[in-house]
């Protein structure tokens, strides 16, 4: 078995490409205002743009790529489900993978709503949440190269992992300083920065990496 021979898993990506392609090219604007706020602080009384409804519609497809983009890289990477034979266990499994990532990021979405909601106030919270929502949506755009080349054209497993574990490294050095930006600048609070970003950033990514290698080590004494 392999990625490159299943028909559905390539539809789902040739799907994935085509319509992240159509909404880039819409929303080109929308991209374009998001990186430009992204590394500004916002002024007190500056009024905040709201996304239209097609915009958030193409941020949550986005979110939604890079849960199945990375559970792709952990599937590809995970050799020993190629032995199995039965190609319903392989999207059984893909759609376990894709779901513990959807986990993760709904569950750092509720942790951060519930921190911030006691500590920070309602206009800070929002422009930290669309914050959060770019990077995540940023790093399905580009997970989906190492993907295709990965399945497709037998990237190897060293240059993958470097590729990924560098643009995972680069969303949360951005998540650590868009965090500073909004929540400490003001006060210069470097230590409260860094304890929040640890509690809320390093410890869910601790526990999906656990929970991903339980997964994995279930999965091969099963199949």
């Amino acid at each position: 078995y392999t990625i490159a021979g299943d028909p559905i898993v390539t539809s789902i990506l040739l799907f994935c490409f085509m319509i992240a392609a159509i909404a880039i090219a819409q929303a080109g604007n929308f991209l374009q205002r998001q990186l430009k706020h992204f590394f500004r602080t916002q002024r007190e009384g500056t009024t905040v743009v709201t996304e239209t409804s097609s915009e958030l519609r193409f941020q949550f497809f986005l979110v939604a790529q890079t849960c199945l983009l990375l559970a792709l890289i952990v599937f590809i990477s995970s050799r020993d489900f190629a032995k199995e034979s039965f190609s319903i266990a392989h999207y059984q499994i893909l759609g376990l993978f894709t779901a513990i990532f959807a986990v993760y990021f709904i569950v750092k979405f509720v942790l951060y709503s519930l921190v911030n909601w006691v500590f920070f106030d309602k206009k800070k919270n929002i422009q930290w949440m669309k914050s959060f929502l770019f990077i995540i949506a940023t790093e399905g755009i580009l997970f989906f190269p190492v993907v295709l080349l990965f399945a497709y054209f037998h990237l190897s497993d060293s240059i993958a992992a470097v590729y990924t574990l560098t643009v995972i490294i680069i969303a949360k050095f951005l998540s650590f300083y868009k965090t500073y930006l909004i929540f400490f600048s003001r006060s210069a609070a470097i230590l409260q920065s860094f304890l929040y970003f640890c509690a809320l950033e390093l410890m869910p990514l601790g526990i999906l990496w656990g929970a991903l290698t339980m997964t994995t080590d279930y999965l091969r004494a099963i199949f």
